[in-house]
């Protein structure tokens, strides 16, 4: 019984990877972009590194993990607060039925792509109604600490066009900044 269980347990998890619903949460991720209504750096975002910090609060202590590979992997950070929030809104404009928030995290958590959750991750603040990056009254840019999921970018199948460029293909100013992350505060 219990080898039956396994068995059926992994067959399960295998075909959420292959789940259409997942394609038609990412197809609308893709159009929110397209149609300036996420943005990165502020919703999500692409970052080149051979490792990542992991912030994740265990027991009431916080803590950090440092999850490293030996080859570069393309990273994507995806903030989910605005973006279920959009998906949801935008598959009701277009008559759509949107899947629960609880849905597409579970499908996205057991994609093949997905690494990893972490707390307390630097997003740009960005002005929702005109997609810039928002500034205090002393010029000074404002970022927001979120919880993102994290994604090996190349197993995502998705296409992001701004985001694209291959890190090998970056200026050596642009190539540094993304690998150590230096304009983010965090």
């Amino acid at each position: 019984m219990m080898d039956l269980c396994v068995k059926l347990l992994i067959e399960q998890n295998k075909e959420t990877g292959y789940n259409d619903d997942l394609g038609k949460f990412w197809k609308m991720f893709q159009y929110l972009i397209s149609s300036n209504q996420i943005h990165q750096d502020g919703d999500y975002k692409i970052v080149y590194s051979y490792e990542a910090t992991r912030r994740f609060m265990e027991n009431g202590v916080w803590k950090k993990e440092e999850v490293a590979w030996k080859e570069r992997k393309t990273l994507f950070y995806m903030s989910t607060s605005r973006v279920f929030s959009l998906y949801k809104t935008q598959s009701l404009h277009e008559g759509d039925k949107p899947l629960p928030e609880s849905t597409v995290e579970y499908y996205l958590r057991n994609s093949e792509s997905f690494l990893f959750e972490t707390k307390k991750e630097s997003f740009k603040k960005i002005d929702p109604k005109y997609g810039t990056h928002e500034s205090d009254e002393s010029g000074k840019k404002k970022y927001t600490s979120t919880s993102a999921l994290v994604f090996d970018f190349d197993k995502l199948n998705i296409a992001l066009n701004e985001t694209e460029a291959n890190p090998d293909e970056l200026t050596a100013e642009q190539a540094i900044k993304a690998a150590t992350n230096e304009d983010k505060p965090f």
